[in-house]
C-alpha cells in the first residue's frame, strides 16, 4: 500500500509489544520496515515498561541505527488503573508499583539503549 498510495506522509508503526509476539526476528522486521518507518511504540514483553521485560532491546536499537530512524519512540504501556482497559488489554496485575514509574524506568532505559 505505501507504494501504490506513494505519498511521503504514509508511513509504518511498529509496536515492540506485538513484534515480540507475531516476528520472528523483530530485528529483522525494523530493518526490512526501513525508511517507511515513522513511528515506533516501545512496550515490554508484558504490556509493562520497556527494559523490565523479556524483548532484545539491543538488537532493537541495533536495527533502528541501521536504517538511521529519527522518529518518535514512544511508551506505550498500560496499568491496572483502568478497568476497562486493563481487562481489554489483559492486565491483571500492576505493571509497576505506580504509574510514573513506568515512564521514569522507561524512559531511563531507552535514553541508555538508544543512544
Amino acid at each position: 500500500m505505501i507504494h501504490d498510495v506513494d505519498s511521503p506522509a504514509l508511513k509504518l508503526h511498529l509496536d515492540t509489544f506485538h513484534m515480540n509476539i507475531e516476528e520472528k526476528d523483530p530485528a529483522a522486521a525494523v530493518r526490512k520496515a526501513g525508511r517507511h518507518l515513522g513511528h515506533l511504540h516501545a512496550c515490554g514483553s508484558d504490556r509493562g515498561t520497556p527494559g523490565n521485560d523479556e524483548i532484545d532491546w539491543r538488537s532493537i536499537a541495533a536495527a533502528l541505527k541501521s536504517i538511521h530512524y529519527q522518529g518518535d519512540v514512544v511508551i506505550e504501556s498500560f496499568t491496572s488503573d483502568m478497568k476497562s482497559i486493563a481487562r481489554a488489554a489483559s492486565i491483571w496485575r500492576k505493571i509497576e508499583p505506580t504509574r510514573d514509574e513506568i515512564a521514569y524506568k522507561g524512559i531511563k532505559f531507552l535514553k541508555n539503549v538508544l543512544k
